[in-house]
């Protein structure tokens, strides 16, 4: 059961830190080009889209990570776990009191400072989403190993 809970785990992280990355690298700057007039549809349906994403998924994180942070998994430290579940908490900390601020703001109007400030700081939930998933691999390594 818990093998099936790891990967559960793997598919959802790697697959949100993919998105992160594009979001990060891609899509957030470019917010710059669009045009004012265009800026309000345009964020809304950025939001719309992406929490479609993210509420299916990061779910989904919280419980495996939460499970495997309680019961560990074949034998691995079991702080190592524990990280990993404080890593999706600060992912999810992140959202809701760093971007979805800025969010909101861009919602009522374009500024290239708070699109700069959301750039900037959706590379921590990047990261974290990043050292996830480095550990996730080498799990999956011990995992296909044994």
């Amino acid at each position: 059961m818990m093998n099936l809970i790891v990967l559960i785990q793997v598919f959802a992280t790697f697959f949100l830190a993919g998105l992160s990355w594009f979001v990060q690298w891609v899509h957030y700057p470019l917010f710059h080009y669009v045009s004012e007039s265009t800026f309000s549809d345009f964020h809304k349906a950025h939001v719309v889209r992406t929490q479609v994403l993210i509420f299916l998924l990061l779910p989904v994180e919280i419980v495996t990570s939460a499970m495997t942070a309680i019961y560990g998994f074949r034998g691995l430290d079991h702080s190592l776990w524990v990280v990993n579940f404080i890593f999706v908490i600060g992912i999810c900390l992140s959202t809701l009191f760093i971007q979805l601020p800025i969010h909101r703001q861009l919602s009522l109007e374009k500024s290239s400072k708070l699109i700069d400030l959301l750039v900037l700081s959706h590379g921590l939930r990047t990261a974290l989403w990043t050292f996830r998933s480095s550990f996730l691999a080498l799990v999956l390594l011990h995992l296909f190993k044994s």
